[in-house]
Parts: C-alpha cells; structure tokens; sequence
C-alpha cells in the first residue's frame, strides 16, 4: 500500500508517519518506483504500537526507540520485555517524602506474605512511597488496608494477564499491554468510585453526621 493508504488504514496523519520514519521508529517502506514506496500490514501493525505508546502512554519518543528495540530483541523473553514495557510506563517519584530502607524492606515483606515473587521492582519502592506517606499524614487506617489491596491487585493481574494469552505476535502484545495498562486504570478508577457511590448508600443510609446548624 502508499503512504496515504497506510495513513487511512491506521488513522495517522502522513506527515506524522514521514516523522516516525526520520527517527527510525517505523522501518522504511519497500521502494517500488522511482518515486513510489510500498508498505505492508506490518508497517501498520507497527505504526499502531507507536501510536499506543505515544498518544496512550505519553512516552517519549526516545523512550519508544528503546522499547521498540525491546520488542524486536528476539533475544528478550516476552515476560522481560512487557516488564520493560510496564517500568517505561510508571512515572517519576514525586518530590515528596519518600520511604526509608526499612519501610521498603516491610513493603517487599507484605508483598511476598500475599504471593508476590518479584520484590525489587520501582513498583516496590513506589508503594513503600504512599504507605510512609499515609502514616506521616497520620493516617494509618488508610495504610492498614494495603493487605486487602495486595489481594485485589492480584486478582486483577490475573485477569489483565488471561487476556494477552491468546495474542501471537510480539507488537500486538505490546500494543495491548500498553493500551489496558493506562486505560485499564482510568477504567478501574471511575469502576473505584462508581463502587464508592453505590456503597457509600448502603453504609451510610442516614447521614450520622449530622450537619443541619443548630436551632
């Protein structure tokens, strides 16, 4: 197909593909004619990876190259590689106070007493970061229920994981687990809250606080 034809096929604008190509993100089309380049459904296969970790993940685009390059090492393990994947997607620690040793050391404990192998993670180091922050801001009934969390989040890996199975190629799997692991927690978000509505009404159906000012 040309250029234009690849751009309607995936949605991306032609100059945006003509910038993929400059940066060797997208590999060159065959050339057929003097002035005529051909691309093949593998072009759009990858152009919609691209689009997934540009518009989905706000990667950046040295950042794509890399992961790009990830994909194509036929020496990478897919489990590597969709961890790679998943570390390029977190975002930086804030500035706030972060976790001591010892309170990541405690964090990595209570993962692993839940059934987690993999304890030296950033993801780690970014849960030990809220827990210390919980307890300093003086609430630690809301730390203490990271037990309960622990659980849940792995239901839900399980349940993201059943669904990259059935997926063959290495570019469509990285597509998905890019485009489920940020819209898959915006969907759990408003899911959280949605949740909160409906059991907020049952814990509370008289408000026990009572506002109406005095008489």
């Amino acid at each position: 197909m040309r250029i234009g034809e690849l751009s309607k096929d995936t949605g991306i604008p032609v100059p945006t593909i003509k910038y993929y190509l400059r940066e060797g993100l997208l590999p060159a089309g065959e050339r057929t004619h003097a002035n005529q380049v051909s691309y093949t459904a593998e072009h759009a296969r990858r152009l919609r990876l691209i689009r997934a970790m540009v518009q989905v993940g706000d990667l950046p685009i040295g950042t794509v190259r890399t992961m790009l390059a990830e994909i194509d090492s036929a020496e990478r393990p897919t489990d590597s590689m969709l961890g790679r994947l998943s570390g390029a997607l977190v975002a930086p620690r804030s500035h706030g106070p972060h976790a001591d040793e010892d309170e990541v050391a405690e964090t990595a404990a209570l993962l692993r007493r839940h059934g987690y192998t993999r304890t030296d993670s950033v993801h780690v180091q970014m849960i030990a970061d809220v827990l210390a922050m919980l307890r300093r801001l003086g609430r630690p009934e809301l730390a203490a229920i990271v037990d309960d969390y622990a659980d849940l989040a792995l239901r839900m890996a399980e349940t993201d994981l059943a669904t990259l199975t059935a997926l063959e190629d290495r570019d469509n799997l990285a597509e998905s687990m890019i485009i489920g692991s940020v819209l898959g927690e915006a969907l759990f978000a408003a899911l959280r809250r949605a949740a909160h509505a409906t059991v907020s009404g049952r814990v509370f159906p008289e408000d026990k606080f009572d506002t109406s000012p005095p008489s």
